[in-house]
């Protein structure tokens, strides 16, 4: 993984905004974004939680009603109780949350509204190195047709300025409108034995690196 950790900083130093498409849900999630942090020390993270949170998450976390409200509203498994913890190790860091989804009569009016918050922070802080949070399909840096749709993701919008990163799981299960399982057989074939994870150049155009995870368990909800 070294040497492709090695390329992905590189990279970074040209495209200093790290767009990371995790599958919501993966218990492992948050571990992930704390290894990118710690790799990047970007100066913001964007999440694809609701705008309305803006500015109050951190409050939330200390407060267990309101905490417990906000998870029973998100089955999707974008925020767990592991985030909660993420959030107050961000705050010691000193590294700004901004929230990004303000919803949007379609999916790809929804990524337009994302792409604009994320651009305009950047813009309006002068903002260097961040990492953008989302699911795997806005991670994307090419549009793509799905159920008959034509789909044009966060990512295709920062195409000359973004490193984009697909997390694979090879097997487990998530929570994401319930429990569910996950199998990727190119995640388990292609990671050397006695390794749980790795970074590699990605599989597909969609994506400039694939962070292959062996396993997962669900994240914990409420």
């Amino acid at each position: 993984m070294n040497n492709c950790l090695e390329k992905l900083k590189l990279d970074y130093k040209i495209k200093p905004v790290l767009i990371l498409g995790e599958i919501h849900g993966a218990d492992v999630n948050v571990d992930i974004i704390k290894f990118f942090i710690e790799e990047l020390k970007p100066q913001v993270i964007f999440f694809e939680w609701l705008k309305f949170w803006d500015g109050k998450l951190i409050r939330y976390t200390e407060n267990t009603v309101v905490l417990e409200n906000i998870l029973k509203k998100v089955p999707s498994g974008a925020i767990t109780i592991k985030h909660f913890d993420l959030l107050k190790y961000l705050s010691k860091k000193s590294i700004k949350v901004v929230v990004i989804d303000e919803g949007g009569d379609s999916w790809n009016e929804r990524d337009k509204k994302m792409s604009k918050n994320i651009l305009e922070e950047i813009t309006k802080n002068k903002i260097k190195k961040a990492i953008v949070v989302v699911g795997n399909l806005h991670a994307r840096k090419k549009s793509f047709m799905l159920n008959d749709k034509y789909l044009v993701p966060v990512a295709t919008y920062f195409s000359s300025q973004a490193v984009s990163v697909n997390i694979r799981y090879g097997k487990g299960k998530i929570s994401n409108f319930g429990e569910k399982e996950v199998n990727d057989i190119y995640v388990l074939k292609h990671l050397p034995k006695n390794t749980s994870q790795s970074l590699l150049i990605a599989e597909s155009k969609n994506f400039d690196y694939d962070f292959l995870i062996r396993e997962t368990k669900p994240a914990e909800l409420i």
